[in-house]
């Protein structure tokens, strides 16, 4: 329990050290490295480091620069990393965020997707779960969760399969402490193969709708194979073990064009990803095709070396890169040429579709999205919410403060007033003249809520005069009043309830009064009788209007007792019954009457 405590305290503390009224006010804190001002691209693979900065709106055109030096420092001083960081936020003054993207060529592997994942229309489930358990996706791992080795789920849909890619973070110790709250610099860790991937995609897209290409990624460590025919078909991972080459890379090669059929027409493309000359592969290929000619005939060989590579993607560009960005093609992933729109990842078959499709699936990131790392956030509305209440808070004391010295004040001042220095005699007497006041305000009262409901029964009396005035035409023989209250049958327990109160007048008339009571179904004519009673009563349960409704029902037949010889005789019988319902959520509405239960 103690130490649920102290982990509780120790997240409590790291979020209100990152929730900052800066960070709140800031457009960009909470985004990822991609959408950061300034961000800061490391190329490694493993040896080296190629760096390049990006500053600028990262939705239109960045302004490329040379990076800072770290290739002495590499992934493993921390020190030296936040170093170059603070020059960075220094050169570029009033620009805080800074984003950090790493392209990895250190370590690449792949595994074998477990059956229940190979559909590539998984990816939304599947790429959750390879980051929180990767040995359900992933065969032959156990099910410990290593922070220091990342996996990443890769759908092909044209294929009809999946793979997963793996990527060693060796430098997390060094790294991690960027990410931390005094520094919040966003780190995103890409696949550099799946990047030039993305690259090489929309300048080979016409090229391989129409024949088949072999893709041949040649880095230091590792060599990619990428068949290509109207979309990415399949993606194999050959360790060069230490060599210049792949061990038997020309069996590889051809092992992966047999079960495709590409061997009746192919493009072999041998790609200078790395420091070493794509030559040695080419003898591995000429040494593979001496021992088996027939299996060679129809393919075609072609060598991009970096600065082929680079004039290549220019020319789809249509415009010249500067140099800082063709340090690595890698980096031209941020390029608009080679962007494509985020809008999620496409799951259409469409062979047009494929080079968006990548760009998105170049972007993943290998970041350890573990429960570690989720501690070290704070999502935009928690921190909003931290900095809001910690002005209430200082907000509270302050008013505490003031109501302290307002209570101070107020008796201080009070003393010095002629009432605090009144005779004791005097104040007695006063206070007799109170109670004596209070006591008559009292018997008032009581007695004017025993008089109030006599002269709530002539109101009822005084609204019967309203509707039949006084005449020789008509002559009221009867009048009833009742009262009810109106609960519907889905209304179980209401906290309020409409009523209604019916007047039932019975009597006799002549042509004249006959006339007269007809006209009160009228809703205007019955509007005003009950104006004129809440005028004449001061009673605003007569005051129509609202949600309130009035209504007149008037009946009339000949009268048995008329005698035609008599001039003061009435030929007709009538009954006139006027209703006024007042709704629920009236504010004359009572509560509900109880009801004895059945």
């Amino acid at each position: 329990m103690r130490e649920q405590i102290r982990d509780l305290a120790d997240a409590h503390r790291l979020a209100c050290r990152r929730a900052k009224l800066r960070r709140v006010l800031s457009k960009v804190a909470f985004e990822p490295a991609e959408k950061q001002p300034l961000r800061w691209h490391l190329f490694f693979d493993g040896i080296r480091l190629t760096s390049a900065l990006a500053v600028g709106d990262p939705v239109g055109t960045p302004i490329w620069k040379s990076g800072p030096d770290a290739s002495e420092a590499g992934l493993t001083q921390p020190e030296l990393l936040m170093k170059c960081i603070s020059e960075l936020r220094s050169q570029h003054k009033g620009t805080w965020e800074v984003g950090l993207i790493l392209h990895l060529a250190d370590h690449l592997e792949s595994g074998i997707v477990h059956e229940s994942y190979e559909n590539p229309e998984t990816f939304p489930e599947a790429s959750k779960m390879v980051c929180e358990a990767p040995d359900r996706v992933v065969t032959g791992l156990s099910g410990t969760l290593e922070r220091f080795s990342q996996w990443r789920y890769y759908p092909l849909f044209c294929g009809g399969r999946a793979i997963a890619l793996n990527h060693a973070l060796d430098w997390l110790d060094a790294v991690e402490p960027l990410t931390g709250p005094d520094q919040d610099v966003k780190v995103s860790v890409r696949s550099a193969a799946m990047e030039m991937l993305a690259v090489l995609l929309p300048i080979y897209q016409e090229a391989s709708h129409e024949h088949p290409h072999i893709l041949v990624l040649f880095y230091d460590r590792f060599t990619v194979l990428a068949p290509v025919f109207r979309g990415v078909l399949n993606l194999r991972v050959l360790p060069n073990r230490g060599g210049s080459v792949p061990p038997n890379f020309g069996d590889d090669v051809f092992a992966l064009l047999e079960p495709l059929g590409f061997l009746d027409g192919c493009n072999v493309v041998l790609v200078q990803c790395g420091s070493q000359d794509p030559g040695n592969l080419l003898e591995d290929l000429q040494a593979y095709v001496q021992r088996r000619p027939q299996n060679a005939e129809n393919l075609e060989v072609h060598v991009l070396s970096p600065a082929a590579l680079r004039e290549l993607c220019q020319n789809h560009a249509g415009r010249a890169f500067p140099e800082s960005l063709l340090v690595r093609p890698e980096f031209l992933v941020e390029e608009v040429p080679f962007r494509c729109p985020e809008t999620g990842l496409d799951f259409r078959l469409d062979p047009r579709t494929e080079p968006s499709r990548w760009h998105h699936l170049a972007r993943q990131n290998f970041w350890p999205e573990d429960s570690a790392t989720r501690q070290l956030q704070v999502s935009r509305p928690v921190a909003t919410a931290m900095v809001i209440l910690r002005f209430v808070k200082a907000g509270l004391a302050s008013a505490l403060v003031c109501l302290l010295a307002g209570a101070a004040w107020t008796w201080w001042s009070g003393r010095q007033t002629a009432t605090a220095r009144l005779d004791p005699q005097v104040a007695q007497s006063l206070q007799q003249d109170l109670e004596t006041a209070q006591d008559t305000k009292a018997y008032l009262m009581k007695w004017g809520n025993v008089l109030t409901p006599r002269s709530q029964a002539w109101s009822v009396m005084d609204l019967a005069f309203g509707l039949v005035p006084p005449s020789d035409s008509i002559v009221c023989n009867s009048l009833k009043y009742s009262f009810k209250q109106e609960i519907g049958p889905k209304d179980k327990n209401p906290g309020s309830a409409g009523w209604t109160r019916e007047w039932t007048l019975e009597g006799m008339c002549d042509d004249r009064g006959s006339a007269y009571l007809q006209g009160l179904q009228e809703s205007g004519v019955l509007n005003e009788v009950f104006n004129q009673a809440e005028q004449r009563l001061e009673d605003v349960s007569f005051l129509p209007g609202g949600g309130r409704t009035l209504k007149a029902v008037y009946r009339e037949e000949a009268n048995p007792a008329y005698d035609s010889k008599k001039t003061d005789a009435f030929p007709y019988a009538f009954r006139l019954v006027v209703d006024q319902t007042v709704p629920a959520d009236d504010p004359l509405a009572l509560k509900p009457f109880a009801t004895r239960k059945k």
